[in-house]
């Protein structure tokens, strides 16, 4: 197993795009390489257009052979110079400056960039059960219900304070709250006692309320990939079931993943609800950040990157369909690679 710093990842990506270094050029040199192209322009040319042209040129060449992106603003700073020297008309300025900018755009990548799409190719990955990337597998039971006594409610509010403190109960969002008069979906925790029902509610609320507590805590927020009721059925992601039967009770057979901001966790729905502890078998993948990159076999690495370098392709709008073509073939190679597991360096699934 080999571990990769994001910076490593970004630079192997960007030499996949053919961003990458071949050496480092000193100012001097750009400077008299400008200097030279326009005034061989100037002289051999009554026409002060192809300036963009010569621009163009320098910063391509800048951006190929340079890994600091820093010297362009040197590369813009020297050919202003120029033009304001060798030019009566100040507008050219304007033209020096879009031409520059419009193909540093188009043909280099910042680092905000490439870590979006090195993030993507991460997620993506993990999305596909690339053999290799970091998962765990456990078993998960639900809480039976809860009861609780209800401190007070206001007319037409849609909060409820109760007695004692409900935050540690394992209530989450979308658990069944019934009351007396009417039964809701947990909105959210506002606070240790207060539960918001997501809208006002018309009558004073009194008495006690009982939870049906449907939602297991998970450990990470990575994503869940599989559930299984332990002995039973398998269950299938549905984002949508709450809006279809809501309240329904019974034996689970959909799940929907979900975050509760007040508590700063994740959390699995179940649908319908269970009335008794159910228990279930859960795979979930790591949770990804930003600057943590999971250890992985090479071929889980390859994975990653042909998927982050087929994002980069997607998002250009100047991609052509020959290199979105090759890009996907890229992929399935790197799939036919993880499949190979007559090798010790080869993927394989880590614990």
């Amino acid at each position: 197993m080999v571990g990769y710093q994001l910076s490593e990842l970004r630079t192997h990506l960007k030499s996949t795009l053919g961003l990458g270094s071949v050496g480092t050029v000193e100012t001097a040199q750009l400077d008299r390489c400008i200097n030279a192209a326009i005034a061989q322009l100037i002289q051999n040319s009554s026409d002060d257009s192809y300036l963009d042209e010569c621009i163009n040129a320098a910063i391509a060449q800048l951006i190929q052979s340079s890994p600091d992106n820093s010297y362009l603003d040197e590369c813009i700073n020297a050919a202003i110079a120029q033009v304001i020297q060798n030019s009566p008309d100040d507008s050219l300025l304007d033209e020096c400056i879009n031409a520059a900018i419009a193909h540093l755009i188009q043909t280099s990548l910042d680092d905000d960039t490439l870590d979006a799409a090195i993030n993507a190719g991460i997620h993506r990955a993990a999305s596909d059960g690339v053999p290799g990337m970091l998962r765990d597998v456990f078993i998960a039971h639900t809480y039976e219900e809860h009861t609780a006594a209800i401190a007070s409610h206001t007319i037409d509010t849609p909060t409820v304070t109760f007695t004692p403190d409900i935050y540690d109960k394992n209530i989450y969002p979308q658990d069944i709250v019934k009351f007396s008069s009417a039964t809701f979906l947990v909105n959210t925790l506002t606070a240790n006692k207060v539960l918001d029902i997501g809208a006002n509610y018309h009558t004073a609320l009194s008495g006690s309320a009982t939870f049906v507590r449907r939602s297991i805590k998970l450990p990470t927020a990575g994503q869940v990939v599989a559930v299984r009721i332990v002995d039973g059925v398998k269950l299938e992601p549905h984002a949508q079931n709450a809006a279809y039967a809501p309240t329904e009770e019974g034996e689970p057979r959909y799940f929907e993943q979900r975050y509760d901001s007040y508590l700063g966790v994740s959390h699995l729905v179940l649908y319908p609800a269970p009335t008794t502890s159910v228990s279930l078998a859960i795979i979930q993948n790591a949770e990804l950040s930003d600057d943590v990159i999971p250890s992985m076999s090479d071929a889980a690495y390859d994975a990653v990157l042909e998927r982050a370098r087929k994002a980069l392709l997607g998002w250009d709008d100047t991609a052509t369909q020959i290199q979105l073509a090759a890009a996907n073939d890229a992929v399935i190679d790197t799939s036919d690679q993880l499949k190979n597991s007559s090798n010790a360096k080869q993927g394989y699934v880590r614990q």
